[in-house]
């Protein structure tokens, strides 16, 4: 059972700490996690500033999740990561 999860995750930019970026991050996974695990995981990772590339790859780590996809804006730019 492959099963994605979809949110909205608020980080600041470590080179602009009055950036505040905004991402939707899909997350994949083989199984289920649950909702709580994803919020808590995210939130420390987002307790200090942290790049998008960065975000998406302990994401996937933390989460041993099968891939996680971000998309955001950053001071106008579109960014997209996936990491698998």
């Amino acid at each position: 059972m492959i099963t994605s999860y979809k949110l909205q995750v608020k980080a600041t930019c470590p080179n602009d700490t009055s950036v505040v970026d905004e991402y939707e991050v899909t997350i994949l996974v083989d199984g289920m996690i649950t909702a709580e695990t994803i919020l808590e995981t995210v939130e420390a990772l987002t307790a200090v500033p942290i790049y998008q590339e960065h975000l998406t790859l302990r994401l996937r780590q933390e989460l041993q999740a099968l891939s996680v996809h971000s998309e955001g804006t950053h001071i106008g730019v579109d960014t997209s990561c996936t990491c698998s």
